[in-house]
């Protein structure tokens, strides 16, 4: 099952826990504090889902207890979930396994894609820009297929092209029913340091989920650096490099399966503790 990270909770568990603990002994409030939001009857305290409610109505009860003036913030915000099992395979001639890629070491859910159990042939797309003079669409044949991207841009490119939502949807769009992107610069460093916990988004400039460029079959994956070369027999220093769009001579499988509530709910928690300078005291 995909690793959830609880958001909430996560910087307020040694605060909470260090200042409630009294005459306690600091490290086993903390103790305490993490036994109890760790318990299962928390479940994965997702935000946005069920269990998170329960998160935040523990950091409310546990921040009431506290001379606090305590204030929520209600609203609502795509909530992607993947779900169990995923796979990506690369195939022999027979169409059995070859390769099994291990999910979280080698590959990872695009999150904000769809879900789909697909298989195909993969072609490289190179950055996947689809505006007049970087197109790879009218040069390389992506319908029913499984089309592997580089993230970020040929030079010169349009900057909205970035995007990795716009991306999607441009392979969409000609006829792709799966989509393997390759981080490349920046964001391949971001993703080996980061490891198993490293996350793409298929989201716009300002991080907002645009429905119009979402597709619910269109499965999209990233690659960590290793798995790179054993799928598209190149590293990705090579790929950037000569980005031509081509055919890769390889099949591979690729389940995803993702759930997404558009309107999932939140309850932010504020804790005021209001200064006693008569000019300071106002400023947050």
């Amino acid at each position: 099952m995909p690793t959830r990270l609880a958001l909430l909770p996560r910087l307020l568990l040694p605060c909470l826990a260090l200042t409630l603990s009294g005459a306690e002994d600091r490290a086993a409030a903390l103790m305490k504090t993490v036994s109890e939001l760790a318990n299962p009857a928390m479940q994965d305290r997702l935000t946005g889902s069920p269990s998170g409610r329960k998160a935040e109505a523990w950091v409310e009860k546990a921040m009431r207890a506290l001379p606090l003036e305590v204030k929520t913030q209600e609203f609502t915000f795509p909530l992607y979930e993947a779900l169990s099992p995923t796979a990506f395979d690369l195939l022999d001639a027979k169409g059995a396994p070859q390769r099994r890629l291990a999910y979280l070491t080698d590959f990872r859910e695009v999150q904000y894609s769809g879900s789909g159990d697909v298989t195909g042939e993969l072609v490289f797309a190179g950055y996947g820009v689809d505006a007049p003079g970087f197109s790879p669409y009218g040069q390389v044949d992506v319908k029913g297929k499984i089309v592997v991207l580089l993230w970020g841009l040929p030079k010169g490119a349009p900057v909205a092209q970035a995007y990795p939502d716009v991306k999607l949807h441009a392979a969409w769009t000609h006829g792709a029913k799966g989509v393997v992107l390759v981080p490349t610069g920046g964001l391949a460093k971001r993703v080996e340091e980061l490891g198993d916990e490293a996350v793409v988004r298929a989201l716009g400039p300002t991080q907002a989920f645009n429905p119009e460029l979402y597709h619910a079959e269109l499965p999209a994956v990233f690659l960590r650096k290793d798995a790179v070369e054993a799928l598209l027999g190149a590293p990705v220093e090579a790929l950037a490099k000569d980005p031509s769009p081509k055919a890769l001579g390889s099949r591979a499988h690729l389940l995803l399966k993702a759930r997404l509530n558009r309107e999932a709910k939140i309850r932010n928690v504020f804790g005021i503790l209001r200064g006693q300078d008569p000019q300071l005291g106002k400023e947050v």
